[in-house]
């Protein structure tokens, strides 16, 4: 299915890839990791923008489960959020891409319009083999993932759910997080 998340245009299989995500194959990140920025990822991302999910949903993703997920900050923001990045996978290929652009040394970047936005404060650039503007991510695709793959490498902000670990998760104490940053 041809889908336009602009300046990108890509193929996804949809079917494969829910399948893939439905099969066991790829799992929450806390299952995968004990730090507390997988843990509150996993209990954080159905507090994703509307558009994000939407966004996953319809190119098959299980929002539970990125191949890799993480704090580029490592701090908690004054609103209660964490801002993560990280790839999730689809089943597909890149059809259009923006111009790559290279710094003064030559060394590949990306301009601020070079990702599509689903949301407000939500970033996402695709990645495969052949427009790979620096490291694809494929040491972290799920084992056994369909291919082609996309890698879709995304940036947002999440509400930090989870910062009493040793409090087991208090979800009284997390519902009053909740209420303090209107979600």
């Amino acid at each position: 299915m041809l889908i336009s998340c602009p300046p990108y245009e890509i193929d996804v299989d949809v079917e494969r890839t829910r399948a893939f995500y439905r099969s066991g194959n790829a799992r929450p990140t806390s299952e995968g990791c004990t730090c507390p920025g997988c843990q509150n990822y996993d209990k954080a991302i159905r507090y994703a923008p509307a558009g994000v999910l939407t966004f996953l949903d319809s190119l098959g993703i299980d929002p539970r489960c990125p191949g890799e997920a993480y704090s580029i900050k490592g701090v908690l923001e004054d609103d209660g959020t964490v801002w993560y990045s990280g790839w999730y996978y689809a089943v597909g290929r890149i059809v259009r891409h923006p111009e790559q652009r290279l710094d003064d040394k030559g060394v590949p970047f990306e301009a601020p319009d070079d990702s599509y936005r689903p949301a407000e404060h939500a970033e996402i650039c695709f990645r495969d083999r052949e427009h790979d503007l620096h490291l694809f991510g494929r040491s972290l695709c799920p084992e056994g993932f369909p291919q082609p793959a996309i890698a879709l490498e995304f940036y947002w902000y999440l509400p930090y759910l989870v910062d009493l670990l040793f409090n087991q998760y208090d979800e009284d104490e997390n519902k009053k997080r909740l209420k303090k940053i209107d979600l």
